[in-house]
């Protein structure tokens, strides 16, 4: 596994400054084979949306789309220069969303956050049917500001 650092600048040097509105390979890489996934997500990635986006993205702009019965690890960074953040996989619904929608899809503690320049690895098993998820972070009132973006489990292949 690679250290926060390696992943880092791994990011920064393969992923541009404005946010794409698809999965891109720089911060996703699907084995369709092993149904395995590895996702970095950046809270505070850049300015945009006064950095309450994740990777760039704010109010679903960025969709991911990762294949069903996936098992997807996520590597966390906050990159907030004084915020908690967090990230939770959730419902495509609503702006009060206090818990993951999937166990363990999400940090240790999403309500809290992390503290920043730190990050949080956790792993999930996207579901066995296509559907529409938001990766966002859970703490106050950033919901609320935009702080999320689209995760759609597709169709596999097999």
């Amino acid at each position: 596994m690679l250290t926060l650092l390696s992943w880092f600048l791994y990011f920064m040097l393969f992923f541009t400054s404005h946010a794409p509105r698809s999965s891109s390979p720089q911060w996703l890489r699907v084995d369709p084979t092993t149904h395995t996934a590895e996702l970095m997500v950046i809270a505070h990635y850049n300015d945009m949306n006064n950095g309450y986006n994740l990777n760039g993205g704010y109010n679903g702009n960025m969709t991911i789309n990762i294949p069903e019965r996936t098992r997807v690890t996520v590597t966390f960074i906050n990159n907030a220069p004084h915020q908690f953040h967090s990230l939770a996989l959730i419902g495509p619904h609503g702006l009060s969303a206090r818990r993951p929608i999937l166990t363990g899809a999400s940090i240790s503690f999403p309500l809290q956050g992390i503290a920043p320049h730190s990050h949080a690895i956790f792993t999930f098993v996207t579901p066995n049917r296509p559907r529409h998820y938001r990766l966002a972070c859970l703490r106050p009132g950033h919901l609320g500001y935009g702080m999320y973006l689209d995760l759609n489990v597709m169709p596999s292949n097999d």
